[in-house]
C-alpha cells in the first residue's frame, strides 16, 4: 500500500478525531504567524504588500487549511491583476496551485501553476520560476504517465538552480530530485539530492523543508528494505514538524512510520501513527488519503485481532472510495472486509 506514496502522494500511510485536539494546529508557530499576518492584513491598504502578506497566510494556511488558504491566494491574484503588479500575481498563482494540488484538484494546480511560470519567466524570477518547476514536477508525478515529464520538469528546475547558485533555490531542486528518484536503482542518486537538500534547509533554518527532505528519504530506505534506518529519519522528521502541527508531511511520515513497523510485525507501534495520519488527512479533507488511512487502521486492527474497529475501518476506506470511483480498490477494500468478517 505504501505504493501510492511513491506513484500518487495517495500514500497508504478518520472519521474519529484520535490524537490532536481541535484546536491543535492553532497553537503552532505557522498559525502565530497567520494571525499577525491577518491582523495586519485588517489595517493595510490595498498594495502591494498587502499582495505579499496575503500570499504568505496562502502558503501557510496551505499546510493545515488549504481551503482556507485558497481563499487568500485568490484574494492576493485578484488585488494583483488590479495593480498590475506580475511579481505578486506570480506568487499568488503559485499559492493557488500549491493550495489546489494540496486538496487534490491536480488540473486547476496545473493551469494555476504553467499560468504562474509564464509570468516568472517574463519577469525574469529565477527563484519563482525554480519553485514553480517543481511544483509542475510534483503535479505530473501524480499523473500516470507522467512520469518522464515529473523528470524533464526536475531537471530544468535543478539547472536553473545551480546557474543562479540560490541556496534557496537550490535546496527546493534537489529535494525535488530526491523526491523524483524513487525506484531502488536510483538509490545512492536519491539519497545523494535529498542530504544535498537536507543540509541546505538547515543552513537556511527552514526545519519544515528539511523534514520534507527527510521524509523523502526515509522512503527511500523504506525501497531497499532499511527499516531500522528510515524508523530513525522518520522520528527525526516529525521532531522537526512537532511545532507546525497537522501538516501534510506530518501526515506522510507518520504512514511511512507506521508501515514500517507494520512490517516489522510490531502492530502496536504501527496503530498511532496510523491514526494520527488518519486524523490529520480528514482535517485537510483528502478524501483518497483518508481511504487508505483507514484502509491501513482496518489492516492493523485486524492483525491485533480487535475485528470489530477493523470492520468499522474498513467500512469507512469503501464508503469513501465508492465516492472516488476506484473501481479496483473498492473491489480490493471489500476483499479485506470479507477476509475480517470471518472472525466475527
Amino acid at each position: 500500500m505504501l505504493h501510492r506514496v511513491l506513484m500518487n502522494k495517495r500514500y497508504s500511510f478518520l472519521l474519529i478525531l484520535f490524537f490532536y485536539s481541535t484546536n491543535a494546529w492553532c497553537q503552532s508557530a505557522d498559525a502565530k504567524k497567520t494571525d499577525s499576518l491577518l491582523r495586519a492584513i485588517d489595517h493595510s491598504p490595498k498594495d502591494t504588500n498587502m499582495v505579499k502578506m496575503l500570499n504568505q497566510c496562502a502558503y501557510l494556511l496551505s499546510r493545515t487549511n488549504p481551503k482556507s488558504g485558497l481563499v487568500y491566494s485568490n484574494k492576493a491574484v485578484v488585488l494583483s491583476e488590479q495593480l498590475n503588479y506580475e511579481k505578486g500575481l506570480a506568487w499568488a498563482l503559485d499559492n493557488t496551485a500549491l493550495c489546489n494540488n494540496v486538496l487534490g484538484d491536480t488540473a486547476t494546480a496545473r493551469n494555476a501553476a504553467k499560468r504562474a511560470l509564464a509570468i516568472a519567466q517574463k519577469i525574469n524570477d529565477t527563484a519563482c520560476q525554480v519553485l514553480l518547476l517543481t511544483r509542475l514536477g510534483y503535479i505530473a508525478f501524480q499523473v500516470k504517465g507522467q512520469h518522464l515529464q515529473a523528470r524533464a520538469y526536475g531537471e530544468q528546475a535543478l539547472r536553473l538552480a545551480q546557474a543562479t547558485n540560490n541556496k534557496e533555490s537550490l535546496a527546493f531542486a534537489y529535494m525535488h530530485m530526491g523526491f523524483l528518484l524513487y525506484k531502488k536503482k536510483d538509490f545512492n542518486d536519491a539519497v545523494k539530492y535529498d542530504s544535498l537538500a537536507i543540509h541546505l534547509f538547515e543552513s537556511l533554518n527552514d526545519k519544515y523543508s528539511q523534514a520534507g527532505s527527510l521524509c523523502n528519504l526515509g522512503i527511500e530506505y523504506y525501497v531497499v528494505k532499511n527499516r531500522v534506518r528510515e524508523i530513525e529519519i522518520d522520528n527525526m522528521a516529525l521532531a522537526l514538524l512537532a511545532p507546525y502541527g497537522a501538516t501534510e508531511y506530518r501526515a506522510i511520515t507518520l504512514v511511512c512510520l507506521s508501515d514500517c513497523y507494520y512490517r516489522l510485525h510490531n502492530y502496536e507501534k504501527a496503530i498511532l501513527p496510523c491514526l494520527q495520519a488518519l486524523e490529520i488527512d480528514t482535517r485537510l479533507g483528502k478524501k483518497t488519503l483518508m481511504a487508505d488511512d483507514n484502509l491501513r487502521v482496518a489492516m492493523t486492527f485486524n492483525k491485533l485481532q480487535d475485528y470489530e474497529k477493523a470492520e468499522r475501518y474498513i467500512n469507512a476506506a469503501i464508503e469513501i472510495e465508492q465516492t472516488i470511483d476506484d473501481s479496483y480498490l473498492l473491489w480490493h477494500y471489500r476483499r479485506i472486509k470479507k477476509r475480517i468478517e470471518k472472525h466475527l
